[in-house]
């Protein structure tokens, strides 16, 4: 009979493919369970009130047509809805190839049945498929697959939360034939069951039988497979556990299968009885907590409540009697495992000879030591137990109590276990692979020693009272060609023989007296030997490597394994050489990817690679996991140390020292200090810096960067790197006096707590606190140095290792947690450090941002500092996660700037193993950096305050006080560094892009269905045409239309100011990175400055020449080349474009009008220029103009030209109606207008020949002169 999984087998092989893909779906339902966008659970208020019209249950198809027309009616709804759609339409497509991956698997499980019915497969039945050992495995795997889908899915995702996605996938898809995509049957098997995995939850009637029995599947089938499942062995596992009292732990993946299957014909577990006390005395026995599918268990006690045969089956084992039986039993074997297998751990005891002759007893040990972990981590796992129920508390208190159950221990013995069963398995592995060359070379010394015995015997070769005997002689000869003749093929005619060549050998030495002779009788001991070494050789068997991978299965605990991390993590810390325990007990975790892998790998199916990276990911988690406690340590050393590196900034340690030393003693001091941490030197430096800085650029508008690139210069020194050798330094410094000495001694031996020989040597903690201070701090640092160095050392004793398909480094572990160590601590500070209080009398920015810069100076220190002991690149990490950080939070805030949110999953700066922490929101802004952001523009609003160009600084409107100026940037740049400082230009891109679109919404909703101001924008064109003209009885002319305009223009300004604020930010943070960039990369700076002007030349000259190149479509060069010159700050924000715009009517003479409209709040003054007339009616002059200006730019050139056409008209018509009336002085409003120019063609940097196009050369020689 054909082979059933032969490739020719069509019958085997449609089977083969429907349980392959069972595992992979299941494998693609846990990996989607992580994913549900937290939306569909309407958990909170604000998701309810927002979302709830949006999202709906199965209650949609009842009246799709009244949800539709409620959407429809509310336009702001509608387009929430678009965005919504925007926004999880490609996770809901995924969800629904799932949900239908699982409607099909069935459909096509009942159709492979109904095949076999009908006869399609010749000689195929289903009799026949359930005779044959793989097709009753199979078959049997197809049902119970099918079984753990659903429960699955009904533990992952709640029936509501599947509801309301299968709801919006029908509304958002295109597909909504139910003929074509099955969404009809889908939704009926997927319908919420009213289950609920919540803790407490009750259960509802009749499930899971209901919720199984939705697709009807032939009751023959079902009945046939439990009956396999009830008689059979279907996977022969007893041989691998001869013992009796192992049977249920030899069948526990059949009870499992058994488990889930009964739930198809519920009758057995409620009528049933004898059936179910078949089922428990051979199954249940001494066990009622089962895992179902990698790691998901389930207490039969619950289980099996409203089942009136199964419950009384069950009462049995669970009869108090026999619980104390089963835990005692227990208790007694891990007493008595523990001493023996570390016993056989011990370094030397397990060689090659002790395993070939003991294997029996070393399978048994491994045996005990797996049944009885098994049995202990599932009986006592917290998940199994539902802590509001009586019944199941009682039973596991028993368990716990009778069993003496130790977590450490049970742990302890898992991890030794584990040891144990690595090196037995590699053993034999090595054996196996040596087996033929070893029984090869102890035959061809069997054979020498026989030949060399036989030439004693024929007098030729002298020794020492051995006498010619040619029987002898000839007897040895004939024994060394038998022994070459054995044939290893042959094993077992070779055993046979070898065990007879063994006993002539003893007859010999018995028979001839040849025990009087010591080098006979050695060579007859050798020979035999040899012989018995061929014996145990030839019985090395793969077999034995077979049950020891069927007795170590670890799979029903890849979950509960979890609950033991702590306990992994506080022997590690105890022991770090634990580690090397670990690996092996991680590699036999790994074995759990056998179970869904299988028969994937055996269908040849592509899921193949997608399932083992899904299960392979998971382990290596955990494994990150386990291993984050080093992590842990060594964040808490750089926490600890950052808060003495803050602290000593901030101490009046040096002033006591002063006070305390002589003149000798304060110069070898700081000769001391300045070696490592002294900061007043540094401050001098950039004091110095300062002082030179404002000759070389724009004065203060750069005061305070130097600071931080003296800080840049000296992060690239090594010596920085130890704060240890500072304190030599400093230790040196102090010893150069005889007292400086004896004081040194005194307070080490003080820090020492021993206060007897302080006293000695006159060392008083009075006189001398500050080295108290000092010593007890580099004794901290040193204890906690040397912790992080031994368990370091412990992490990279672990091997590289091959977990499931994924290699584990043990160096790129350590880092990556010391990566998502630091990238959580980070996180938190910056977003407990950045939260500012809006009603405070003074703004809390600039303290916050210095408290700030002081604890990101303090963990990049410890940083440095600790980065030798741990083996890794310190600086690249930081840079690399703090940027990650920042550009994540940047991307978080602008996701309320966009229509399609970038998820987490979606996003490049999220990680999986490295996660970036998410904090709940404190106020409108979602990060730290939307907090900072909207601080500074509540700061430096311009209804408050008043901005000097000259002097880059703002200042408050009715106290004149300064509020802020441009040292704000340089200590943002010290706090969050260029990443921090280009992701807040961004956002400020993101908030002007959606003022504008506001901005002009307003224009075309409010101004432009104004009739009545349609009505004077046209009447006002009519009078100012032909704009080089002019205009006629000017003041009046004006004056009556900008009063009849005047009720729009409030929002208008203040829209225009808003996006004039965020100009001048974002000017000043160009300013700020420029400066940064030129002083700490002056060459990155030159080269980007280069290359921007030849790619600008060789584009102006393509459009001069367009036979010249210039970049294609698919050339991200100028979008790579436009991202570092943003962040290098070698842009001009005003230039940009940053909306698309349509044209719009009257958009010139509009804005013409709302300039002159503002002329009259404002006035000169020569020393700060143009400034608000009135407190009360505020208009700041810097915002004005560059919000109007960069609103222009938005537009087509020549609504600009037009624009500087009428205001060149205005102050034309003005002056002539002034020369007229023979008034001398030049009127205010022609001098802001005037200034307005100026400042135009200074910020855009325009020829002054565009200015003078408009208005005369000699109007503005009378302007300089008011000036």
């Amino acid at each position: 009979m054909v082979d059933f999984l032969a490739e020719n087998n069509l019958c085997g092989q449609a089977v083969l493919r429907i349980v392959s893909r069972g595992n992979a779906i299941i494998a693609e339902l846990l990996r989607l369970s992580e994913f549900i966008p937290a939306v569909f659970r309407l958990k909170d208020k604000s998701d309810q009130q927002k979302y709830g019209d949006i999202i709906c249950d199965f209650s949609y198809f009842k009246g799709p047509e009244y949800y539709d027309s409620k959407l429809e009616a509310k336009p702001d709804l509608q387009d929430l809805d678009d965005e919504f759609r925007e926004n999880n339409l490609e996770i809901l497509s995924r969800f629904y190839l799932a949900f239908e991956s699982v409607h099909k698997y069935i459909v096509d499980l009942i159709r492979y049945l109904d095949d076999l019915y009908e006869g399609v497969y010749i000689q195929q039945t289903l009799e026949t498929v359930l005779l044959n050992e793989d097709g009753k495995q199979l078959l049997c795997e197809a049902l119970y697959l099918y079984g753990v889908m659903l429960l699955v899915i009904d533990q992952k995702m709640e029936g509501e939360v599947r509801e309301r996605m299968l709801v919006s996938y029908y509304r958002y898809s295109a597909a909504r034939s139910s003929a074509d995509s099955n969404l009809d049957d889908i939704c009926k098997l997927l319908r919420s069951t009213g289950y609920s995995s919540q803790s407490g939850a009750k259960r509802p009637a009749n499930y899971p039988e209901s919720y199984f029995q939705r697709v009807p599947i032939s009751s023959t089938f079902i009945s046939m497979v439990i009956g396999r499942l009830r008689s059979d062995d279907i996977y022969n596992q007893v041989s691998a556990y001869p013992l009796p009292e192992h049977r249920s732990t030899a069948l526990a993946n059949q009870a499992a299968m058994l488990y889930v299957c009964l739930y198809f014909i519920p009758s057995i577990l409620q009528t049933q009885q004898a059936k179910m006390r078949e089922i428990v005395d051979k199954y249940f026995p001494d066990n009622w907590v089962i895992s179902v599918y990698m790691g998901i268990t389930v207490n039969l006690v619950e289980a099996w409540e409203p089942y009136k045969a199964a419950k009384i089956a069950l009462n049995y084992t669970l009869d108090s009697a026999n619980i104390r039986e089963q835990a005692s039993r227990y208790s007694v074997s891990m007493e008595g495992l523990r001493p023996q297998i570390q016993q056989l751990l011990k370094e030397g005891f397990l060689r090659e000879e002790i395993v070939l002759d003991n294997v029996p007893k070393l399978l048994n040990c491994l045996r005990d030591c797996n049944v009885s972990i098994r049995w202990l981590m599932l009986h006592t796992a917290d998940s199994a137990y539902d802590p509001n129920n009586k019944r199941l508390r009682q039973i596991k208190d028993q368990v716990i109590n009778d069993s003496k159950y130790n977590p450490k221990i049970l742990f302890q013995v898992l991890l030794d276990t584990a040891q144990f069963e690595f090196t037995l398995k590699e053993m034999f592995k090595k054996m196996l692979s040596e087996k033929q060359l070893k029984w090869e070379s102890y035959r061809a010394e069997g054979s020498e020693r026989m030949t060399e015995l036989a030439e004693v015997f024929s007098g030729v070769k002298p020794l020492t009272r051995v006498e010619k005997n040619e029987n002898l002689q000839a007897w040895f000869r004939e024994i060394s060609k038998q022994i070459e003749s054995l044939n290893y093929e042959d094993s077992t005619a070779a055993g046979r023989k070898t065990v007879q060549l063994i006993q002539a050998l003893v007859e010999v030495q018995e028979f001839h007296q040849l025990e009087s002779n010591l080098q006979v009788c050695q060579f007859l001991a050798d020979t035999r030997k040899f012989l018995h070494q061929m014996i145990r050789t030839i019985n090395i068997k793969e077999e034995v490597l077979i049950t020891m991978q069927i007795v170590g299965d670890l799979s029903y605990a890849w979950q509960i394994i979890d609950s033991f991390t702590s306990i992994m993590q506080e022997s590690i810390r105890v022991n770090p050489s634990m580690v090397t325990k670990l690996r092996a007990t991680f590699l036999k975790l790994a074995s759990a990817l056998d179970l869904p892998l299988l028969r994937i790998n055996q269908a040849n199916s592509p899921d193949l690679l997608s399932v083992s990276q899904f299960y392979s990911g998971e382990l290596v988690t955990y494994v990150r996991k386990a291993a984050a406690f080093c992590e842990r340590q060594r964040s808490a050393f750089c926490e600890r140390q950052r808060s003495a590196f803050c602290e000593r900034q901030r101490s009046a340690f040096c002033e006591g020292q002063r006070s305390a030393f002589c003149e000798g003693q304060r110069s070898a001091f700081c000769e001391g200090q300045r070696s490592a941490f002294c900061e007043g030197q540094r401050s001098a430096f950039c004091e110095g810096q300062r002082s030179a800085r404002g000759s070389v650029l724009r004065g203060a508008a750069f005061e305070g960067s130097v600071l931080r690139g003296a800080a840049f210069c000296e992060g690239q020194r090594s010596a920085r790197g130890s704060v240890l050798r500072g304190a030599a330094a400093f230790c040196e410094g102090q010893q150069r006096s005889a007292r400086g000495s004896s004081v040194l001694r005194g307070a080490a031996a003080f820090c020492e707590g021993q206060q007897r020989s302080a006293r000695v040597s006159g060392f008083s903690t009075a006189e001398h606190p500050g080295l108290v201070i000092l010593f007890l701090m580099f004794s901290q640092v040193a204890k906690l140095t040397h912790a992080i160095s031994i368990f370091t050392e412990g992490i990279l004793m672990m091997k590289t290792t091959l977990v499931g398909i994924i290699k584990v480094d043990p160096k790129q572990l350590l880092e990556d947690g010391i990566r998502k160590e630091l990238v959580r601590r980070v996180a938190y500070a910056l977003h407990k450090g950045l939260i500012f209080n809006p009603k405070a009398k003074t703004s809390e920015l600039m303290p916050k941002l210095k408290e700030m810069a002081a604890t990101m100076d303090g963990f990049y220190r410890s940083f440095e500092y600790i980065q030798d002991y741990v083996s890794i690149y310190g600086l690249k990490i930081w840079q690399e996660e703090v940027s990650r950080i920042t550009n994540y939070n940047v991307e978080q805030e602008c996701n309320s700037f966009l229509r399609t949110k970038i998820q987490d999953w979606q996003s490049v700066y999220q990680s999986t193993h490295i996660p970036i922490p998410k904090f709940p929101a404190v106020d409108e802004s979602a990060t730290f950096i939307g907090r900072l952001c909207r601080e500074i523009l509540r700061i430096t609003d311009p209804k408050a305050t008043c901005y000097m160009d000259q002097l880059n600084t703002w200042y408050d409107l009715k106290t004149h006080q300064e509020v802020t100026n441009n040292r704000l940037f340089s200590e943002i740049q010290d706090t969050l560094g260029t990443f921090g400082l280009n992701g807040l230009d961004r956002l400020l891109c993101f908030m002007m892009v959606k003022e504008l679109q506001n901005f002009l919404s307003v224009f075309q909703k409010t101004i432009l269905r104004d009739k009545a101001m349609v009505d004077v924008f046209k009447a006002m064109l009519s009078a100012v045409n032909p704009v080089k003209g002019i205009v006629a009885n000017a003041s009046k002319g004006y004056a009556n239309a900008v009063a009849k305009t005047q009720k729009i223009w409030g929002p208008y300004l203040e829209s225009i100011m808003k996006v004039g604020q965020m100009q001048i930010l974002r000017q000043q943070i160009a300013n700020e990175l420029n400066y940064s960039c030129k002083f700490d990369s002056k060459h990155l700076a030159a080269a980007l400055e280069n290359l921007n002007k030849s790619l600008l030349a060789d584009i102006e000259a393509h459009y001069q020449d367009p036979s010249l190149p210039y970049p294609k479509e698919d050339n991200n060069l100028l979008y790579e080349i436009t991202a570092s010159l943003e962040a290098a700050g070698i842009h001009n924000p005003l230039n940009k474009i940053y909306i698309t715009t349509k044209r719009l009517p009257y958009f010139p003479i509009v804005n013409f009008l709302f300039i002159i409209a503002q002329l009259p709040k404002l006035q000169y003054s020569k020393n700060q220029g143009m400034t608000c007339r009135k407190a009360t009616d505020p208009v700041d002059w810097s915002p004005l103009v560059l919000g109007l200006l960069t609103l222009l730019k938005q537009f087509h050139s020549r609504y600009t030209e037009q624009f500087l056409a009428l205001i060149g008209q205005f102050i034309r018509s003005i002056m002539e109606q002034c020369t007229s009336q023979k008034i001398p002085d030049m009127p205010s409003d022609v001098v802001g207008a005037l200034m307005f120019l100026e400042d135009y063609v200074r910020y855009t940097k325009l020829p002054r020949k565009v200015a003078e196009a408009h208005v005369p050369s000699f109007i503005f020689d009378e302007f300089r002169t008011v000036l």
